[in-house]
């Protein structure tokens, strides 16, 4: 008996290092890499919210693209995370500064979500990760927050709440036992995807 446990043991332990020395390294690559993605609009915070449910509510959202399948939620809405929520991503810098916000200020913040399965890589995109040479896929869900800036203009800031990327397949245990599963990591959020974001804001609000 004592034979057969050392042998399982083993066994369990060169097929983990077996899946930790074949796990896929993925990396960062990004000409921007900041902290806070931004933008003051010379619109009133009435104008903004206006064209952002516009946009994702009521009218033309884009049709191909990483935004096209997004939702609109509204702070107060079922489908908004709650604060709690969001802090489950603690080793998020930009999460917990939003947190740190008065929740006044936060009060007519909007979230841009995707709630299809998450294991389909159709709803994934390329962006700033990549192993070795190759992009890797990647997904997540965006806050965006406003707050007046005098009387005319309006400050908008992008978060992303639960990025992920998708590697491909991994040896692991599961509740199955042993075997190739989904490689879905967490990972820092990215600058790009905001960049997008706040640009697409920016052309709505010119319309």
């Amino acid at each position: 008996m004592r034979k057969v446990l050392l042998a399982l043991l083993l066994a369990a332990f060169c097929l983990s290092l077996y899946a930790f020395t074949h796990l896929k390294r993925i990396r960062r690559h990004t000409n921007l890499n900041l902290a806070s993605v931004s933008a003051i609009f010379p619109v009133d915070q009435n104008g903004v919210t206006k064209a952002i449910i516009k946009m994702f509510r009521e009218g033309n959202p884009p049709r191909t693209g990483k935004f096209s399948h997004f939702s609109l939620a509204q702070v107060g809405e079922e489908q908004f995370p709650a604060d709690y929520q969001l802090s489950n991503y603690q080793d998020d810098e930009s999460l917990r500064r939003y947190l740190s916000i008065d929740v006044a200020r936060r009060r007519l913040d909007f979230y841009l979500y995707d709630f299809s399965d998450a294991d389909n890589r159709k709803d994934y995109w390329t962006s700033d990760y990549y192993c070795g040479s190759d992009p890797v896929l990647f997904r997540c869900n965006f806050i965006i927050h406003q707050e007046p800036e005098g009387a005319e203009h309006t400050k908008v800031e992008i978060f992303e709440f639960a990025p992920r990327v998708w590697v491909g397949k991994k040896f692991g245990f599961e509740r199955h036992g042993p075997g190739y599963y989904l490689d879905i990591r967490k990972v820092d959020p990215t600058t790009s995807d905001r960049v997008d974001l706040l640009a697409l804001l920016k052309e709505a609000l010119q319309k």
